[in-house]
């Protein structure tokens, strides 16, 4: 398959750097594969509840990023289900990945929907992938935060190289 061709399995995901992927980030066919799944798989169920329908959400989630972004329609929860796509990718490529807080409200919301969440761990990713708070359950010091800082900056130096410049709509840039 030509890089051309791979790029093309992405597109939802628009990988604009192929080859930066391949080298500086270890794309190899294992986590291509990978990433072929990711793009594959559909997360409409979820997207779906970040709108507004028969009068309800699920504010748990929808609220941080209503309060945020001042909107929520069905164009902003597809690109909101495309960052968390992208941050999945990242994070395929390289385990120091931060997700914004948009980003996390989708994961979280998609966590609740547990069968749905197990199921695409296995098929996605074939295992399970954990998400560990970054304050609840982890010590404040300086040396962490400073690391969530660095992580994140790593994450949005990633988003650029990869996808191009993070949108401010769906990250704190």
């Amino acid at each position: 398959m030509r890089p051309q061709d791979k790029n093309r399995i992405l597109i939802p995901m628009i990988m604009h750097n192929y080859e930066t992927a391949r080298k500086k980030y270890g794309l190899t066919g294992t986590k291509l594969r990978i990433l072929e799944r990711l793009d594959k798989y559909n997360l409409t169920p979820i997207t779906a509840k970040f709108t507004y329908k028969r009068g309800v959400f699920n504010n748990e989630q929808v609220y941080p990023i209503l309060q945020m972004s001042k909107k929520i329609d069905g164009k902003y929860a597809k690109g909101l289900e495309t960052e968390f796509k992208r941050f999945i990718a990242m994070g395929v490529l390289n385990r120091n990945v931060t997700p914004s807080v948009q980003v996390d409200m989708y994961w979280h919301l998609f966590i609740l929907n547990t069968r749905e969440y197990r199921k695409f761990c296995k098929i996605v990713l074939g295992r399970f992938k954990e998400h560990v708070p970054s304050s609840a359950e982890s010590k404040t010091s300086k040396k962490r935060l400073n690391d969530l800082y660095n992580d994140y900056m790593n994450t949005m130096e990633m988003h650029e190289c990869l996808f191009g410049k993070p949108s401010p709509d769906f990250w704190q840039v």
